[in-house]
C-alpha cells in the first residue's frame, strides 16, 4: 500500500509542478563538440562522406588526424570556403524517456518544448568563412607550419511560435485548468508584439601547426586549437490594449522577458609522430588532451493582468466582471568543466605504386563535472463576478495560487568511444579512383545527477452563490532527485567511394555509405523524501498530513533503436592543372541533414 501511495504522490508531483519534467540536468543539452578532437574535413572529403575519414588520402584530412604528417609536406597547400547551406544538429541526437504529456504513462519520446523546459537552441556547426594554409614557408629550414581559422556567426529568433495549449498561466500551481470564462483567449505568449526575438552565436575556432622531419625516417608534430563561442538571446514581449466602448470595459497588459546566455570555451592539444618505412609507407601514432568549460544560463519573467467588464443595460442590469493577473520569475544556471583525452594508431601501407591500404585504431575519453541550480516561483489571481438582476442571481468566484522551488545540483559526464577503420585508395586507372572500406565504432555514455529539492505550493478557490465553498491546500517539500542515465552505441559503417577524371579539367566525386547503428538507452531515478506535508481546508475543515524518509523512482522503458539506412554525397571538381580546384559538395541522407558547399583549393 505504501508503495502504490508513493507512485501515486510522484506521479501528481509531475503532473502538478512540471508537466513533462524530471530533473534540471535533462533541461540542456550539451553540444556535439563538447571535449571531442578538432576536425576539418577536406572539400574532397566532404563530397565522399565523413565516414571516409581516415581511408581518403589529402593533406588538410591528414594534419587533423596527426600533426606529424604536416612534416612530410614539401609544398604548400591553401585552402577557402565561404561555410554552406548545412543545419547540424547542435545537440547529441538525444532520445530521453519520461513521462508524457497526458500524464497516463510514462513512455519513450525525443525533445518537445514545454513551460518548464528549455530546450537547446540551434548553434552554429559551419563557420561563416575558413581560411587553411600547410606549407613549408622557408625552403632553406625544414620546419612545416600550419594555420586554420575560422569565424562562426548565427541569428536565429530566440522562440519559434507555434500553438501549444497546456500553458503554465492556464493552470494554477495544483495543475488544475482554469475556466476559460475566467481567463482571456490568447495565442502562443512567445509571438511577438512589441519588443525583441532574437538571438545571436558568434565566436571562432584558430588551428596552428608545427611539424618537422627529425631524420629521414622520422617526422613529428604538434597541433593546438582554441574553440570559443558565446551565444546571447533576448526575448521581451510588452503588449497593453486599452479599448472602452459605450458599456464595455476591456484592458489587457502583458510583459514576458526572457534572456540565455552561454559561454563556450575549449583548448585541444595534440602531438604526433611518424616513422617513414620507405616510399609512402609509415606508421604513425599520437595523443591528446582537451579542457573545456561551459557556462549557460537561462532567466525568465513574465506578468500580465486582464480586466473586463460588462454591462448590458440599466433595465436588466446585467453585469459580468473578471479579473485576472498572473507573475512568474525561473532563473537556471548549468556550468560544466571537464577534460578529454584521446589517441590514435594508425598506418598506411602502399601495396603498390596505384594502391594504399590504411588502418587506424584510435579512442577517446572525456570526463566532466556539472554544477546547476534553478530558483523558481509562479503565482496567479483570478475572480469573476456575476449578476442578473431579473432573476436576483449572484455568483462569484475567486481563485489564486503560488509556487517556488529552490534546488542547486551537481553531476557527472563520463564518455569513452573505440573505433577502426581499415580501408584501400586506389587509382584503378588513370582516370578513376576508388576509395572503400569498413568503419566501427563503439560509444558509452554514462550521466548523473544529484538535485537536493526544497519547494512550496499553495492554491485557494472559493466560489459564492447557491453553493457556497472554499477550498485551500498547501504542500511543502524536502527531497531529493538521483537521476542515472547509461547510453551505448555500435556502428558498422560501409563507404564506397568513385572519383572520375572526366576529362583536364573536370572531375566527378560520388560517395555512398551504408550506415548500421543500434542505440541503446537505460534511464531512471530515485526520489528521497525527506519530508513532505500536506495541509487541505475545505469549508473550514483541515485535513494535514505528513509523510518523512522514504524512497521511490522510476526506470523508465528501455530505448533501442536500430538504425539502417545509407548515405549518399557527391561533388563536381573545375581544376586549372593540380594547382588550382573547385569543388562543390553534396550530401543526402535519410536521418541525417542534408548540405551544400563550395571550396576552393591551390597548391603549388
Amino acid at each position: 500500500m505504501k508503495k502504490a501511495s508513493t507512485f501515486f504522490v510522484i506521479v501528481t508531483l509531475l503532473r502538478a509542478w512540471y508537466p513533462d519534467y524530471s530533473v534540471m540536468v535533462t533541461d540542456y543539452v550539451l553540444p556535439q563538440r563538447y571535449l571531442a578532437p578538432m576536425k576539418i574535413h577536406s572539400i574532397g572529403l566532404q563530397a565522399l562522406g565523413v565516414e571516409f575519414n581516415g581511408l581518403y588520402n589529402h593533406p588538410l584530412d591528414n594534419a587533423f588526424r596527426n600533426p606529424a604528417y604536416l612534416g612530410l609536406n614539401n609544398g604548400q597547400y591553401f585552402y577557402l570556403d565561404l561555410a554552406g547551406d548545412q543545419s547540424e544538429p547542435a545537440a547529441e541526437d538525444e532520445v530521453y524517456a519520461r513521462p508524457g504529456i497526458y500524464h497516463d504513462l510514462a513512455y519513450s519520446s525525443p525533445y518537445y518544448w514545454s513551460p518548464y523546459r528549455e530546450q537547446a537552441p540551434a548553434e552554429a556547426q559551419e563557420p561563416l568563412g575558413r581560411l587553411v594554409y600547410l606549407g613549408r614557408p622557408m625552403k632553406l629550414f625544414p620546419l612545416r607550419l600550419g594555420l586554420t581559422a575560422e569565424y562562426f556567426f548565427a541569428r536565429q529568433e530566440f522562440y519559434q511560435p507555434y500553438w501549444y495549449s497546456w500553458g503554465w498561466r492556464e493552470y494554477d500551481a495544483n495543475g488544475a485548468a482554469y475556466d476559460r470564462e475566467l481567463v482571456d483567449p490568447y495565442e502562443d505568449y512567445r509571438l511577438v508584439e512589441s519588443g525583441e526575438n532574437n538571438q545571436d552565436e558568434q565566436g571562432f575556432r584558430i588551428s596552428s601547426f608545427i611539424a618537422m622531419p627529425l631524420f629521414s625516417f622520422l617526422s613529428t608534430g604538434m597541433r593546438l586549437t582554441i574553440d570559443r563561442r558565446e551565444i546571447d538571446g533576448d526575448y521581451r514581449d510588452f503588449n497593453n490594449y486599452d479599448d472602452s466602448p459605450w458599456r464595455d470595459e476591456y484592458l489587457r497588459y502583458n510583459s514576458v522577458v526572457k534572456t540565455r546566455d552561454q559561454v563556450f570555451e575549449q583548448y585541444d592539444l595534440s602531438v604526433g609522430v611518424m616513422i617513414n618505412s620507405g616510399g609512402n609507407s609509415r606508421l604513425g601514432a599520437t595523443v591528446g588532451r582537451i579542457t573545456g568549460n561551459i557556462d549557460r544560463r537561462l532567466a525568465e519573467s513574465d506578468s500580465s493582468y486582464y480586466y473586463s467588464r460588462y454591462f448590458h443595460h440599466p433595465d436588466t442590469n446585467r453585469s459580468n466582471t473578471y479579473r485576472s493577473s498572473s507573475g512568474y520569475s525561473s532563473n537556471k544556471d548549468w556550468i560544466y568543466d571537464g577534460h578529454g583525452n584521446y589517441g590514435m594508431i594508425h598506418g598506411d601501407w602502399q601495396v603498390t605504386e596505384a594502391a594504399q591500404v590504411r588502418w587506424g585504431l584510435g579512442f577517446e575519453e572525456r570526463r566532466a563535472d556539472l554544477q546547476e541550480s534553478e530558483s523558481m516561483w509562479r503565482r496567479s489571481r483570478h475572480h469573476s463576478i456575476y449578476w442578473y438582476n431579473d432573476e436576483s442571481e449572484h455568483r462569484e468566484n475567486d481563485s489564486h495560487s503560488r509556487m517556488q522551488i529552490e534546488r542547486a545540483g551537481s553531476g557527472t559526464y563520463r564518455v569513452k568511444n573505440y573505433r577502426i577503420n581499415l580501408g584501400v585508395d586506389w587509382w584503378l586507372s588513370p582516370k578513376v579512383r576508388f576509395v572503400g572500406g569498413l568503419a566501427l565504432m563503439t560509444d558509452t555514455d554514462k550521466r548523473r545527477a544529484e538535485e537536493p529539492f526544497l519547494g512550496e505550493k499553495y492554491t485557494f478557490y472559493r466560489r459564492e452563490w447557491n453553493n457556497n465553498s472554499e477550498v485551500e491546500y498547501l504542500q511543502t517539500d524536502d527531497k531529493s532527485f538521483s537521476w542515472r542515465r547509461d547510453k551505448r552505441v555500435n556502428q558498422a559503417s560501409l563507404p564506397t567511394g568513385v572519383i572520375v577524371k572526366a576529362g583536364e579539367s573536370v572531375e566527378l566525386t560520388l560517395g555512398l555509405t551504408k550506415i548500421i547503428r543500434t542505440v541503446d538507452i537505460e534511464e531512471g531515478y530515485d526520489l528521497v523524501v525527506y519530508h513532505e506535508t500536506n495541509t487541505h481546508r475545505i469549508d473550514g475543515t483541515t485535513i494535514t498530513s505528513s509523510d518523512s524518509a522514504y524512497v521511490d523512482g522510476y526506470q523508465f522503458p528501455d530505448i533501442n533503436l536500430l538504425d539502417n539506412y545509407y548515405e549518399l554525397n557527391a561533388g563536381i571538381s573545375f581544376k586549372y592543372r593540380e594547382r588550382f580546384r573547385i569543388t562543390a559538395a553534396f550530401h543526402e541522407s535519410i536521418l541525417e541533414p542534408r548540405f551544400f558547399k563550395i571550396g576552393a583549393e591551390f597548391k603549388w
